[in-house]
């Protein structure tokens, strides 16, 4: 199963467009946050979380332009007092490529860090294991993650966009499926006198090329499996006349994607914006 686009859907509830998908499609729109309820069919998979709840995940997969979903279970270990899902922050996707989909949580009986959980679609054995975080940094200021599949072993790199003690320059955070360790690489800010973006969007143009996205400022690209790393930097067109006086107002370009999008298709990029008068 390959992932298309992710829709914010805070309080997303099952419907039944979700039942009447063709078996696996090319791409599938997906509800960003998952609905909490213990729900099983052939896409289901499990993990051991960190704190050892296990984790049960369930995709319900509909023919776009419907929206599909996803189920999330836990759980809870022994050591829990908790009387509800035991979940600090609800389910939510924060990356997707091809077969993969990155999912962030936190448990309320764990030790107060994120859990980041990847799931693999396949339709013979999909799977779901739990990521390890690096040992010298928290992600939660990232809010969104590039994937790279690696051939064709089900292999994967995780790429998390971070900044350097000044925020002048950014440093990548890559964690290999291959040997289950991070890994940091510096990467220069390829227009020092623009600041430095806040992306609000990834996603991969070609084998390796990842592209960050902030809607306010423009776009950040690197090929992070070349050696050494550059940076190319695209700036994105000043706002709509309407969109002006809000453009003005944001801090990060996270809100800005409330009227525009950046997508590739068919290897070209494309964007958008929209005005309402």
């Amino acid at each position: 199963m390959e992932s298309g686009s992710m829709v914010d859907s805070v309080s997303f509830n099952p419907s039944g467009d979700a039942n009447n998908a063709s078996p696996w499609p090319s791409s599938i729109l997906l509800a960003q946050r998952a609905y909490v309820v213990i729900s099983r069919n052939d896409t289901t998979a499990s993990a051991k979380s960190r704190a050892d709840h296990t984790v049960e995940v369930t995709f319900w997969v509909a023919d776009p332009p419907a929206v599909s979903f996803y189920t999330f279970h836990c759980s809870k270990p022994p050591v829990s007092d908790c009387e509800d899902a035991d979940l600090e922050v609800q389910p939510h996707v924060v990356g997707a490529q091809g077969p993969f989909i990155l999912l962030r949580t936190c448990f309320a009986s764990g030790d107060d860090e994120d859990e980041y959980f990847i799931y693999k679609g396949d339709p013979e054995s999909p799977s779901l294991e739990s990521i390890p975080l690096p040992d010298d940094d928290r992600l939660r200021g990232v809010s969104e993650f590039g994937i790279v599949p690696r051939g064709d072993g089900g292999h994967y790199l995780l790429v998390a966009l971070c900044y350097t003690a000044k925020y002048l320059d950014y440093r990548l955070h890559i964690f290999s499926s291959e040997d289950r360790t991070w890994r940091t690489k510096e990467l220069l800010n390829p227009c020092p006198g623009v600041h430095t973006i806040i992306p609000a969007k990834v996603f991969m143009l070609q084998d390796g090329m990842l592209c960050w996205v902030d809607f306010a400022q423009g776009l950040l690209m690197c090929d992070v499996l070349q050696e050494p790393l550059h940076a190319h930097y695209i700036p994105l067109p000043e706002f709509l006349p309407e969109n002006r006086p809000k453009g003005k107002q944001y801090v990060s370009g996270a809100s800005a994607r409330r009227f525009r999008d950046v997508a590739c298709v068919d290897g070209m990029i494309k964007f958008i914006e929209m005005e309402h008068a």
